[in-house]
């Protein structure tokens, strides 16, 4: 909304909660005056999970968050038919095969549009980088939609990237086609057939050590595949819980 912006943190606690348990002490973001970037502020407020499937929140006033059932979540629906993981023999010309991560993301408030980073890259455009991303949401075997696509010329320049428009269409559940000089098809890779993806579920998820960290027992983090170059080829641990030496995040 005005006040609090899409992609911006509303709240956040400062403990974990127990399952139907007492509260806990919470920060609320809020802002007053929507026209000043920099008035965003902290309020403090109380938590509770008070079910597997609602979350109650007090600050000035009370609310309840609801737990979407993914089953009938409308959303969930649209998002797993365009997120994940998608590859292109032909879009990137000499450069062959390469692998992108689709997500949606938000125009004004609403999700309402797609953007791709690369996983693997060229040197045009090398990985973690976005390669392209719709100015709205494509229907499944709909109209083209207006695309950017970033591209760079010399590669020896780091500020050479530049934006051209062309149009994409999700013309099934599993491709996209994209049109800007030239036309490329993303496939989507099968779960169950996607070693890249096998590679990922292998290591990908919440890890716990009870001796590594010495004296503060047991620990939790989450780990994640990273690039090494134009490579997805290194693993990442980010802390959940921590400790006064390394604090969590």
């Amino acid at each position: 909304d005005p006040n609090v912006p899409s992609g911006c943190i509303t709240w956040k606690t400062l403990n974990w909660p127990g399952l139907g348990g007492s509260y806990v002490p919470v920060k609320v973001q809020v802002r007053g005056d929507t026209t000043d970037p920099h008035g965003f502020s902290w309020i403090t407020g109380s938590l509770s999970l008070a079910s597997k499937d609602q979350i109650v929140l007090s600050k000035l006033f009370t609310g309840t968050f609801h737990k979407q059932n993914k089953e009938e979540n409308e959303l969930t629906k649209k998002l797993e038919l365009v997120e994940g993981i998608w590859y292109s023999d032909d879009f990137y010309g000499p450069h062959g095969r390469e692998w992108v991560k689709v997500s949606a993301t938000m125009v004004g408030h609403t999700l309402s549009a797609l953007v791709a980073v690369k996983i693997t890259g060229d040197p045009n455009v090398p990985s973690g980088c976005i390669t392209w991303k719709t100015l709205n949401w494509p229907g499944l075997g709909g109209s083209y939609v207006p695309v950017k696509v970033q591209v760079r010329g010399d590669t020896t320049d780091p500020h050479g990237f530049s934006w051209i428009t062309g149009s994409l269409s999700l013309a099934s559940k599993d491709q996209i086609v994209l049109s800007k000089l030239f036309t490329g098809t993303f496939h989507k890779q099968n779960k169950e057939e996607n070693e890249l993806t096998k590679k990922l579920e292998l290591v990908e998820g919440i890890w716990y050590s009870d001796d590594f960290y010495g004296p503060h027992g047991r620990e939790w983090v989450k780990v994640s595949a990273t690039m090494v170059g134009h490579t997805l080829s290194a693993l990442v641990a980010v802390k959940i819980t921590g400790d006064p030496n390394v604090p969590s995040g």
